[in-house]
């Protein structure tokens, strides 16, 4: 016969073999939980991971767009003094700080400053927003951005670029692709290069 344990004898297997419950499942036990940000929905772990990466994409490619920094500049972002807004003849000014990687010994300064529009200042807002819990989990961190799984510790350089890529490519990807129409004026500006239609 099937013996049932009582509520002190699962306490007590549950002591003496501790089962570990993966993280990413953990959602799956609270099934009535939501949140609704704007216009997202959220039941899930998986779709808030979902929302983080196209929100922390959008953000990064759109404050490329509007500063011109590379990915290495986005790495270096300043996580306390990141973006300041100065007028200038009744102008608002929008800079993005970031720490130098290549400084040269003599006058240069350790922060480098990237002038955007108050489109690229809400980017860096957004992104701030986003990434400041994750930090302070590692207080020590000097990194920006940071994982959403697993220990949360800082990204590379090389993460930053490809997600900002991948995030561009899954967004736009087939609007992208090069037409007929596109071939030609190609061949037109460079005989010497070879295009295909659809790449």
């Amino acid at each position: 016969a099937l013996h049932s344990p009582s509520e002190e004898e699962a306490l007590v297997l549950t002591r003496l073999h501790k089962p570990q419950i993966r993280t990413d499942y953990i959602d799956r036990f609270h099934t009535e939980r939501s949140l609704t940000i704007g216009q997202w929905t959220i039941t899930n772990l998986i779709e808030a991971q979902s929302l983080f990466k196209t929100l922390n994409g959008g953000c990064l490619w759109g404050l490329m767009a509007r500063t011109g920094m590379r990915a290495d500049e986005m790495y270096a972002l300043n996580t306390a003094q990141g973006c300041t807004t100065e007028t200038i003849n009744r102008q608002k000014i929008h800079v993005i700080h970031a720490n130098l990687s290549k400084t040269a010994k003599g006058s240069q300064s350790k922060q480098d400053e990237f002038v955007t529009t108050e489109i690229g200042m809400k980017a860096y807002e957004v992104l701030q927003a986003l990434h400041t819990p994750l930090r302070k989990r590692h207080p020590s961190s000097l990194s920006f951005f940071h994982k959403i799984k697993e220990d949360f510790s800082g990204i590379s350089k090389v993460q930053i670029g490809r997600h900002s890529q991948a995030w561009f490519e899954n967004a736009t990807g087939k609007e992208l692709a090069l037409t007929n129409d596109d071939i030609v004026d190609l061949k037109t500006s460079d005989p010497n290069l070879s295009f295909e239609v659809g790449k």
